[in-house]
């Protein structure tokens, strides 16, 4: 589950008065004393954890800042003795994880850093490094500068085997403890391996030539991986295809795991994401979307160090009830986000509710050509008024999503400069209706039971004949098993564990593998379920 623990500079005074640990003795100078003030007026800055499984989190960490302002021992000594922040739910990550530490504080600590965080700044060789240093229960990790974000970062080192998973880490200035804050190496729940789910992925690098092949010349293509898994490699296999342009992601923890796998292609973060983690998507290359003037004001500030703008898309809801703005609030936006050094608009998005998609009978896909007509004139209408300013528009991609308009040639219309393009590319070459996906499990224990034995609990029906069973681990969305081309009888299912009827199977023992079908409805359930399922690399054409 993703979270964020983060607390606001109210809240903070409200929980937990800054009281001093120890007398601020009168050796300080006036200067130190001054500072001391001004961070008792803040109360808190942020540390922004960004997490693998789990939401970015982070308590704002201002001790850190008033190391730097220093070299004084005394002066580090005495801010991180004023400082007492309330306990909070550990920063949730993994090893690896960046952690970025802010720079934001008082005027007067602001001013006391601007001479050291220049040079870095307008010196590579000593951005390599700084005074300040993570350790993470004696595990160091040097503070870096990053001169994109204008900001002081450090990963988590490998988790220390004493450790249970929760560690205390110090942010030392020098040999001076500046601040500690609780670090959870997160770990994988856990894992049924039997469960193996094999992806296609010659099929899907077919589908990504031909889709492209397909398109009209002045159309991109954004690839949605959102509703796959797992989406690194996925994405991978499809840049590896051809693919040159955008990957749309659900949010971060995707986006770090494309890079992760040496994606290079730009980024789309589809969805509402924390207006504090600006600086990562800054650092990552991931655009989002810029949801409204709370979130550009929200992430402007967070960007302040920034050296380059950050990419913006503007989502405008034309009919879909979801993602983005209304269109009477598209226009606002769009200047305001132009008005910004931090921000560079390089989108304007909308998502179609009935496009139609062949291979699909579902509500979900149903084909509507008058609100289709209806979407398009009011996202016509905004770009129009967008248009109207002079050089808002230049560069800008408008896109469009939704895999009918592709299949539809009656909604060619609808195309744009870009369309996002999601189930289309996941199609199975044997089998046009079905998706790159295979699945099979292996077979866990297998006994005789006698005729009226009970089945579930609450004895709800009982076994009409002499039967063999066999035991499967669990698996989070409906299914049905087959052994040689047979369909196999499911007598139970609780996710967790199910129960199969061998009986007319005599050769299924322990260890042998089924084949599961996951309906087309259900497999994204399943691949957004806990425990998350092990990927393995079988052969060169599948994970």
């Amino acid at each position: 589950e993703q979270r964020t623990c983060l607390l606001e500079s109210s809240e903070m005074m409200e929980r937990s008065p800054l009281v001093p640990r120890g007398p601020v003795a009168s050796r300080h100078s006036s200067f130190a004393a001054g500072v001391l003030a001004g961070m008792m007026g803040l109360a808190a800055v942020l540390l922004v954890a960004n997490a693998g499984h789990s939401r970015q989190v982070g308590v704002e960490l201002l001790a850190h800042v008033a190391g730097a302002v220093s070299k004084t021992s005394t002066v580090a000594t005495s801010l991180a003795a004023a400082l007492s922040v309330p306990e909070v739910s550990p920063c949730v990550g993994s090893e690896g994880q960046t952690i970025f530490l802010s720079l934001d504080g008082p005027p007067a600590v602001l001013a006391a850093l601007e001479t050291s965080t220049s040079s870095l700044a307008s010196s590579p060789s000593s951005s390599s490094g700084s005074d300040l240093t993570c350790s993470f229960q004696g595990a160091k990790s040097p503070a870096i500068f990053d001169h994109l974000t204008g900001k002081f970062l450090c990963r988590a080192p490998k988790r220390p085997s004493a450790s249970n998973g929760e560690v205390k880490v110090d942010v030392l200035y020098g040999p001076h403890l500046v601040h500690s804050f609780l670090f959870l190496y997160a770990v994988q729940n856990h894992v049924d391996d039997a469960t193996v789910m094999k992806i296609d992925l010659a099929s899907i690098g077919d589908n990504v030539k031909r889709v492209t092949g397909d398109m009209p010349s002045n159309v991109r293509m954004c690839a949605v991986v959102k509703n796959q898994q797992p989406v690194g490699p996925i994405a991978k296999a499809m840049a590896d295809a051809g693919h040159k342009d955008y990957f749309g992601v659900r949010g971060m923890v995707e986006a770090r795991e494309l890079r992760k796998h040496g994606v290079k292609n730009p980024v789309l973060l589809m969805y509402d994401q924390d207006p504090t983690l600006a600086p990562e998507m800054l650092h990552l290359g991931a655009e989002p979307n810029a949801v409204g003037h709370d979130w550009i004001a929200t992430a402007e500030k967070a960007l302040a160090g920034s050296s380059k703008p950050l990419p913006v898309h503007l989502w405008v809801d034309t009919g879909l009830t979801r993602e983005g703005v209304a269109p009477e609030e598209a226009q606002s936006l769009a200047l305001r986000i132009a008005k910004s050094p931090k921000f560079k608009l390089v989108g304007v998005a909308t998502h179609f509710c009935c496009s139609g998609y062949a291979s699909r009978t579902s509500k979900i896909d149903r084909y509507d050509p008058q609100a289709m007509r209806a979407q398009t004139e009011r996202f016509d209408q905004v770009l129009a008024q967008l248009h109207k300013h002079k050089g808002l528009m230049d560069g800008v991609t408008v896109h469009a999503g939704a895999s009918g308009v592709y299949s539809n040639p009656d909604l060619h219309y609808a195309r744009y400069n870009m369309l996002r393009l999601g189930r289309v590319l996941f199609q199975d070459r044997e089998n046009f209706h079905g998706l790159v996906y295979k699945w099979s499990t292996e077979v866990r224990g297998v006994k005789t039971l006698p005729r009226g034995w009970c089945i579930d609990y609450g004895c709800s029906s009982r076994l009409q004949r002499d039967t063999r069973v066999a035991m499967l681990p669990g698996n989070d969305a409906p299914f049905v098993a087959y052994h040689k081309g047979k369909k196999v009888e499911v007598l139970l299912d609780h996710g967790y564990i199910s129960t199969l009827d061998v009986t007319d199977h005599p050769d299924i023992k322990t260890g042998t593998r089924l084949k599961l079908k996951i309906n087309d409805e259900d497999h994204r359930h399943w691949l957004a379920g806990e425990p998350v399922a092990v990927v393995a690399l079988k052969d060169s054409d599948s994970v």
